[in-house]
């Protein structure tokens, strides 16, 4: 199968070099086409200059520069390397800030290639190198979603039962990164509802099968940034094509929360529910009503109190002192974007400096934590989710405790 890696550059030279240099170390054969949308001529240069450092270490790496007329936007940027590449059986897309680890390649090729129906496929991915804090799966959002969402936030028994869900969904995924779980084999899919564009395979005949338009192979131009990939997400399952994550493929995603995104963000879903919930439907007429009556903030209704918290430890229901546990942070109550680390010591430092960084930019951010232990019969007892600690360090201490 021959995969095509695709890379949007915008003011971020060095991290593209980097990322390219991770896919090559990987997989050297790996053709590279990276799109320009600086609008800097300094920018273009850096970017032409780091990029030769890299092909001098890699002599068969082969790559395409192209520069775009302005700015078109992730999605535009990606659908134009795409037109550079378009005698690949896969694009792989990858954000600057991501960095492939050994066999991610073949692991997705080996995916794609087992799987006929399989549209597109995605790593198992963390935000730290060492792999100690696993990202989300990717949310796949509708009407409904939102309608649920929304009805959380003033209804504390149904927002416990999203929790859970939100769990189910996350764990079926991180379950395959616990301590002493089998190995993942290249062909192994776990079925996903969505995935994120920041680092995805997408398969070339399927993509092109649900285009919007000769020039738009990936994306729907109309997405600037944000929601293209829910949106491709959508077509593809639409049309048939199933999605996944591959858990033998790995790759690091350093994602930061950031106030400039919430307007981008915001922009993207409205197109986004524009498009696909347009029409008259009951969970959209909900979700108006809930918005218009805006009863409580998330905060209150979603959460215990700090209180839950007593001198750092956190209740693992069921745990043993030797037994492995789960401890995720999120930045929303439902945990929905949360990251997980599984840990077999008694504590965890916190905050953990994955994390510290993420949030950098955004210092005020809350955050929550939750604690799981899973059971030998398959079964998992889920903590109640807490408002996570202000101190500047604190070991979270895992405190066993009855059922």
């Amino acid at each position: 199968m021959q995969i095509s890696a695709l890379l949007v550059n915008y003011r971020s030279a060095a991290d593209i070099a980097a990322a390219l240099e991770r896919v090559w170390a990987d997989q050297a054969s790996v053709a590279a086409v990276i799109v320009d949308n600086s609008e800097h001529p300094a920018e273009w240069q850096q970017l032409q200059s780091a990029v030769e450092t890299v092909r001098a270490r890699y002599p068969l790496g082969r790559v395409q520069l192209a520069r775009a007329p302005c700015n078109v936007g992730f999605g535009a940027g990606c659908n134009l390397a795409a037109r550079h590449a378009p005698d690949a059986d896969a694009w792989l897309l990858v954000n600057p800030d991501v960095r492939l680890h050994p066999g991610c390649v073949a692991a997705l090729a080996q995916a794609l290639l087992a799987q006929p129906q399989l549209g597109a496929v995605a790593p198992l991915q963390a935000l730290d190198e060492g792999f100690d804090w696993l990202l989300p799966p990717a949310w796949a959002p509708s009407a409904m979603r939102e309608w649920a969402f929304l009805k959380a936030e003033g209804e504390p028994r149904h927002a416990q039962r999203l929790q859970r869900a939100i769990a189910a969904q996350s764990l079926g995924l991180w379950e395959r990164a616990r301590p002493g779980a089998a190995p993942s084999t290249d062909a192994q899919v776990v079925p996903q509802r969505g995935l994120s564009g920041g680092v995805v395979a997408v398969r070339a005949t399927a993509a092109r099968a649900v285009a919007t338009g000769p020039q738009a192979a990936l994306f729907d131009e109309r997405f600037f940034m944000y929601f293209e990939d829910a949106d491709l997400c959508r077509r593809l399952r639409r049309a048939g094509w199933a999605l996944g994550a591959a858990p033998a493929a790995r790759a690091t995603h350093a994602w930061h929360q950031s106030p400039t995104k919430a307007a981008l963000m915001a922009d993207g879903a409205a197109r986004f529910f524009a498009r696909h919930d347009a029409d008259p439907n009951p969970w959209r007429e909900r979700t108006r009503r809930l918005l218009l009556q805006a009863r409580v903030s998330p905060a209150g209704a979603m959460a215990a109190p700090h209180g839950g918290l007593v001198d750092g430890c956190l209740p693992t229901p069921g745990a043993t002192p030797a037994s492995p546990w789960l401890v995720e942070v999120g930045l929303h109550p439902l945990m929905f974007n949360a990251v997980a680390h599984w840990s077999v010591l008694p504590a965890v430092a916190w905050p953990p400096s994955p994390i510290a960084r993420a949030v950098s930019s955004a210092p005020d951010t809350p955050l929550w934590l939750r604690v799981s232990h899973p059971e030998p019969d398959g079964t998992w007892h889920c903590g109640p989710v807490q408002v996570a600690p202000k101190a500047a360090t604190l070991p979270l201490v895992a405190a066993p405790v009855g059922n």
